[in-house]
């Protein structure tokens, strides 16, 4: 009897512990989407603020053209950033860009291997975003991107 007892406590305590309802990369993608949505949002401030402070200039935009992209934004924006605020981590790349009609936007570009914890966090955070504000691209430019396990992605921000 109690040989029977203890058998069906272990076959509970196996099925039970068993199931895992959570995804386990839960928390570094939910972690890695409020860092997107939020250094989206530090880095328009700063441009809002540089802006105001240099008479409705905009920061000198990166060009797509060079390698490395050129960065001159980076150190224009930086006296508007937050203290101790970094704009490039976890191997993603901020590029502030203008196109051909002077429309400008920022770019977040992924690591060259982004594994399907960052295209799902980038696919959170644009989610998060009002309708249009931000699509994800297969590069800066905005080339459709189709997803594929390990493609790198950008996430084009449109800025007013």
């Amino acid at each position: 009897m109690i040989t029977v007892v203890m058998a069906i406590a272990l076959l509970a305590l196996v099925v039970a512990g068993g199931v895992n309802y959570m995804h386990p990369d839960l928390g570094v993608r939910t972690r890695m989407t409020e860092q997107i949505v939020t250094d989206y949002r530090v880095i328009e401030s700063a441009i809002a603020t540089y802006r105001i402070a240099n008479r409705g200039a905009r920061p000198t935009p990166s060009s797509l053209d060079a390698t490395p992209p050129s960065e001159t934004w980076k150190a224009e924006l930086e006296d508007f950033l937050p203290a101790g605020a970094t704009l490039d981590r976890q191997g993603f790349r901020w590029a502030y860009l203008a196109d051909e009609t002077g429309k400008r936007s920022l770019c977040l570009e992924s690591p060259a291997a982004a594994s399907h914890v960052l295209h799902d966090a980038a696919t959170a955070a644009v989610s998060k975003l009002e309708e249009g504000r931000a699509t994800i691209a297969a590069d800066c430019a905005g080339t459709a991107y189709s997803s594929s396990a390990g493609d790198a992605f950008a996430i084009v921000f449109k800025l007013n």
